[in-house]
């Protein structure tokens, strides 16, 4: 029960930082783009 438990716990974890990697990704990927459009 507890492994199952520490399991998911881990899938969660590893989901919260996926999110925020893509997160800070489409954040640099968008300053980097954001001053072409600007010129």
């Amino acid at each position: 029960m507890y492994l199952i438990c520490r399991g998911e716990c881990d899938m969660k974890q590893n989901k919260r930082a996926m999110l925020l990697i893509f997160t800070t990704a489409i954040v640099t990927s968008g300053l980097a783009i954001l001053p072409w459009f600007i010129i």
